[in-house]
């Protein structure tokens, strides 16, 4: 499969040719690119988690509280799909700076 990107910071584009195994049938090329799309989104979603909430660097040894904050980051990370800001950490920032206009913003999107 070929893959090409751009990045925006650098304005560089690639390609990449990427290999998969299956061993499904080989009429089916939707649901393996399907797949591929799929495990990508995936792999941004835990990079969102690991850097903009940093996740990995809250320890607890109480499995409870570890699922209570899993939960919120997701629901945060879904909340803020809303709006789709190009900095999600500054986004974050005037939201717990101005706790005004996150009340505002939910309101908005009807979830208070």
């Amino acid at each position: 499969m070929n893959r090409e990107r751009f990045v925006c910071k650098t304005e560089k584009e690639s390609v990449e040719i990427n290999y998969y195994i299956s061993n499904g049938k080989k009429s089916k090329n939707e649901d393996y690119f399907e797949a591929i799309r799929n495990h990508w989104s995936v792999e941004v979603s835990n990079h969102v988690r690991d850097v903009t909430f940093k996740e990995d660097d809250l320890k607890t040894k109480q499995k409870p509280v570890s699922k209570v904050f899993a939960s919120l980051r997701t629901l945060t990370i879904k909340l803020l799909g809303f709006i789709k800001p190009k900095n999600m950490v500054a986004q974050l920032e005037l939201f717990s700076d101005k706790f005004q206009v996150l009340l505002y913003w939910l309101r908005e999107i009807n979830f208070i």
